[in-house]
């Protein structure tokens, strides 16, 4: 069962810490509507979101 962690809609400055499974670190291009897989995130990785407003 996929779980989502963080939302494009939804992201605000934050810091989070996988503790167990796995999960897909996704990323918005600039110029595209699909998230595309980063990396593959495991047990004890920390990382952060936030977002950009560019005008």
């Amino acid at each position: 069962m996929v779980q989502a962690i963080l939302i494009r809609e939804n992201l605000l400055t934050r810091i989070s810490i996988l503790y167990e499974g796995q999960a897909p670190l996704l990323g918005y291009p600039r110029a595209g509507i699909a998230a595309q897989t980063l990396e593959k995130l495991t047990a004890g990785a920390i990382f952060a979101a936030t977002i950009a407003m560019c005008y």
